[in-house]
């Protein structure tokens, strides 16, 4: 079965957690905040045992932060920044 996680309770009751994202690093973040969720997430993480799967935003969301939103904090699973990638020199 697969369920949506609305809840901190959700959370930390997931055997997995697919953690898919669009959008921004900021908004993504607060959404988090007032969902109640993110203490629960870091404790989900913390668990090196239980399956996580981030995509895109979702794995992106797990640094401690990121340029695209210079003072809004991420998760802080990882320790590093999200940083922009500059354009290549080379065409092809």
């Amino acid at each position: 079965d697969v369920d949506l996680v609305r809840t901190a309770k959700d959370v930390r009751a997931a055997e997995i957690l697919v953690f898919p994202g669009v959008g921004c690093f900021a908004a993504a973040m607060d959404a988090l905040d007032q969902l109640g969720v993110l203490d629960a997430l870091r404790d989900y993480l913390r668990d090196k045992d239980r399956p996580f799967l981030g995509i895109c935003l979702g794995l992106q969301l797990l640094f401690a932060s990121s340029e695209e939103s210079p003072g809004r904090e991420g998760v802080g699973a990882v320790d590093g920044a999200v940083k922009k990638l500059s354009p290549s020199e080379t065409t092809y």
